[in-house]
């Protein structure tokens, strides 16, 4: 149900896939959240079953560059999450934007450091949507990341953009958004047979 590459148009096109998408058990998910209270009983206890994931990321070179340049596209990508049921998607949908708001000025893992975090409101989008715009720090490099998720039914989705500068990224997110709720649209009416991971 993941975007394919080519979804997110031209500045993806020199990224490759990530190494961290595929399926995503709730160990693996833990395991790759930056909340340092998720865990795999947290994951459980709220109703999630298993999850996808497929991200983009360039060279290490050019992530270097866009660093040293204080700008430039580091990450991309959308990942989908089943739940037990629409209760759990829901709660889950809530808790993302309380955890952002509680994390503030606090440590995350890795070492890293939420240092600031807003919301703003992606309209209607499947049942439920929000976005959520941070900044973290790590090692003194800030990186800025825009998603949006939303609940379709018992399913939690969202997509996203790493950057090295803080460009306002709002109704780009909010229009990949609804173009990954139309595929999930078409995925659980039969009409769109979605291809393996390592495909673009």
């Amino acid at each position: 149900m993941v975007l394919p590459k080519s979804a997110f148009g031209g500045p993806a096109a020199a990224l490759r896939i990530n190494a961290v998408s595929g399926f995503l058990s709730n160990a693996k998910a833990a395991n790759g959240d930056l909340d340092p209270r998720m865990t795999t009983v947290s994951l459980a206890r709220a109703g999630r079953l298993s999850g996808y994931a497929r991200t983009f990321r360039g060279t290490l070179s050019r992530f270097e560059s866009a660093i040293e340049a204080g700008g430039g596209l580091l990450v991309l990508g959308s990942d989908v999450d089943l739940f037990r049921d629409d209760r759990g998607a829901e709660g889950q949908l809530r808790r993302s934007v309380d955890d952002l708001r509680a994390l503030v000025g606090k440590r995350l893992k890795g070492g890293a450091t939420l240092v600031r975090g807003a919301t703003f409101s992606p309209a209607k989008i499947g049942d439920a949507a929000t976005g959520e715009r941070f900044e973290i720090r790590i090692k003194g490099i800030s990186i800025y990341i825009t998603q949006v998720g939303f609940r379709h039914g018992d399913l939690v989705a969202a997509v996203f953009e790493e950057r090295a500068d803080p460009r306002n990224l709002d109704a780009k997110m909010i229009s990949f958004a609804r173009v990954l709720d139309g595929r999930i649209r078409r995925v659980l009416n039969g009409r769109v047979h979605t291809e393996p991971a390592w495909q673009g």
